[in-house]
């Protein structure tokens, strides 16, 4: 894989790991949320934004694999078939540990 590729995913993986790192360390006003909403409302705003944060931390447990294995020299192989992950595929999910193949298999 050329260096150059690499660069640019290990950019965008360090951008979104921040944007989600901050998402996920926003603290949530609990006793504001009750006051000004209804319970029932306040209640789903608080269990979706737990939600959120359990996603955003997966994510950030994929993007810190993802780097690794850049260090490592792995990045860009499928971690079932051990062959190239398609370019396109890490441009738009540059966390992703699976080529389309063994996506579409799942």
């Amino acid at each position: 894989m050329e260096r150059r590729f690499l660069k640019l995913c290990k950019e965008k993986l360090k951008n979104l790991r921040n944007k989600y790192s901050k998402r996920v360390n926003r603290r949530i006003n609990y006793k504001h949320s009750a006051k000004d909403l209804e319970r029932a409302h306040a209640q789903q705003y608080i269990q979706s934004s737990s939600f959120f944060r359990k996603e955003a931390d997966k994510i950030i447990n994929e993007i810190d694999h993802a780097l690794k294995k850049i260090n490592q020299g792995g990045y860009g192989l499928c971690e079932r078939t051990g062959r190239l992950i398609e370019n396109k595929r890490l441009i738009a999910v540059p966390y992703t540990r699976y080529c389309n193949k063994v996506d579409q298999e799942d």
